[in-house]
Order: structure tokens, then sequence, then C-alpha cells
């Protein structure tokens, strides 16, 4: 489903990732394991599009996307829920914000009432505070609200960065169980997930 072939990418003349490559099957669930500002999240935005790379090929169900725009792999079903909770705009409410996940597709809204309650469910303090500004929701509530944008936009392809941070151990275990019966069942096909230390610094 995902491969990278030989991915560098480069900050000036700071390179922050060298020479990656990475096959990973529709299904699996991948973690990456690096040191602090090895460049993992660095390598997440490179998939979705977010950062481009210096070299390397990176290829998604079978077509090139290197150079893809990162709206339109968004549209192929690649998601990201990044580590840091700065995307969470804090001009909307919890509830509206999760929804900017579905992209306003016809086949997403028709799934609205179905998602959002599997969400509630799974997320039960987002319920509590559906009516608050995403910018005034604790860490650990927005980490839960960036989880659950990326869930509710059906990804093919689920990148998790830091999916753990600032959560108790009881909703950890509750979305790890997810993704992983997720990959097995292919609704949302999660296959990649960096997961570092919550104190972890990220490009």
């Amino acid at each position: 489903m995902l491969k990278l072939e030989s991915v560098s990418i480069s900050y000036g003349a700071i390179q922050a990732v060298r020479d990656v490559s990475i096959d990973v099957p529709r299904g699996e669930v991948v973690t990456i394991i690096g040191a602090n500002g090895a460049g993992k999240s660095t390598l997440l935005k490179s998939i979705v599009g977010l950062e481009p790379v210096a070299g390397g090929r990176i290829s998604f169900d079978g077509q090139d996307i290197t150079k893809t725009p990162a709206h339109r792999r968004t549209g192929m079903g690649v998601a990201l829920s990044p580590g840091r909770t700065r995307c969470i705009l804090r001009s909307v409410g919890s509830r509206q914000s999760a929804a900017r996940g579905l992209l306003e597709k016809e086949r997403f809204r028709a799934h609205r009432t179905e998602d959002r309650a599997v969400l509630r469910r799974l997320f039960p303090r987002l319920k509590e505070r559906q009516e608050q500004f995403a910018g005034t929701l604790s860490g650990g509530e927005q980490q839960m609200l960036a989880i659950a944008r990326a869930l509710m936009s059906e990804p093919k392809l689920l990148l998790l960065d830091e999916p753990s941070l600032g959560l108790a151990p009881l909703i950890i275990r509750d979305i790890f169980n997810t993704i992983r019966a997720s990959a097995r069942d292919g609704t949302h096909h999660p296959a990649r997930r960096a997961d570092g230390e919550s104190s972890a610094r990220r490009r």
C-alpha cells in the first residue's frame, strides 16, 4: 500500500531524514521508533505532502505521489493526526472542528451520524466538551479531537504521530484496540504510527 524508496528530507543545509526505505502492506500496523529529533514527524508529514522530499520516491496504492499536493493525497485516502495540537482551529467548537475532518464529501456525509456515535463512544470526553471552542480544550482532549478528525475521513492510510500524547492509559488502550481492529477488518486501513515519548521534540 505504502512504499518509500530512499526518501530524504532537508531543511536548507540540515538533513532531517536520510535515505529511508519502507514497504507497508495493506492492513499492517507499523510503528516508527526513534530518538528525539530523529525526523519521525517530518517523515510522516512528507507522506501526506506537508513536507517536500529532497530525494527519493513515495508511492501509495501503486501510484507515485512524491509530487502530489497534500489535498489530493487526502482525497486518495491518506490522513494524518499530528502529534502537536496546534492544528486544531481555535475559532470553532470542538464538534465543528471534528466535523471538518469529513472533508465535505458526499460519501462521508452519509456516515456522519454513525461515525460521530462511534467517536463519542471512543472519546466520551469530547461529547462532554462538544460546545467548547477547540482552543480551550486540554492538551489530551485536543489530541483526542485530532485523532477523531483523522478517523472521520475514513482513510485508507492512517498516520498517527504520538497518538498517546497527553492521554490516560485506558484511553490509549481503547485507541490502539480500535486501530488494530480497523487494520484487521479494513474499516480505516491504519498502516503507520509514529509513537515517541510524550516529551519528544518534533520538527
